[in-house]
């Protein structure tokens, strides 16, 4: 759970474009960071802060030009 800054860690082998996205848990973008953002080979940690969002499930989606990777998140209050 998180209750407004939302840490999203993640790896990547190589130099690539990387996009971001929040979504409710009824699929509508809550919002999209680093759209085809380039990250460098490596580990990465980028946060957002989601104070104003009410609580509740989200998912959030991390893609690249290999793949894509959601994962579910709460929002507390």
């Amino acid at each position: 759970p998180f209750d407004g800054l939302l840490s999203v860690r993640f790896e990547i082998p190589k130099s690539t474009p990387v996009s971001l996205l929040l979504s409710d848990a009824y699929g509508r973008t809550a919002t999209q960071w680093h759209a085809q953002e380039p990250f460098d080979a490596g580990e990465h940690t980028v946060q957002m802060d989601y104070r104003q969002l009410p609580p509740g499930l989200y998912y959030v989606t991390l893609s690249t030009p290999d793949g894509r990777w959601t994962k579910k998140v709460v929002k507390s209050n």
